[in-house]
């Protein structure tokens, strides 16, 4: 079951509503470091009613107050092929020590 490269290309040619992901994943910023240093946001859009009853449509994000820091293709191999859990280790790290996210 391995990914050919040309599967990549083709579901993001195929796809135009992927391209924000496209850019995203291609782009220094593609492979964050950690969980206490990457953006996030989430999939669905949420009705918030206020007192007065009024509904507004919502979607959030998240912006780390760490700063953002990514990793090279290079590093991440190395990383994720010595630690596959080296962003939760890191967070739960960080949390022992009091330097929360």
């Amino acid at each position: 079951h391995i990914q050919e490269n040309w599967r990549i290309l083709d579901f993001f040619s195929h796809h135009p509503e992927s391209m924000n992901m496209f850019t995203f994943l291609f782009d220094d910023i593609g492979i964050p470091q950690d969980y206490r240093h990457m953006d996030g946001s989430g999939v669905n859009t949420y009705t918030l009613i206020n007192k007065a009853g009024k509904a507004h449509y919502v979607k959030f994000h998240w912006r780390p107050t760490c700063g953002v820091k990514s990793l090279l293709e290079e590093d991440a191999i190395r990383v994720g092929g010595s630690n596959h859990s080296h962003a939760t280790q890191d967070l739960y790290d960080s949390i022992a020590v009091e330097t929360y996210p």
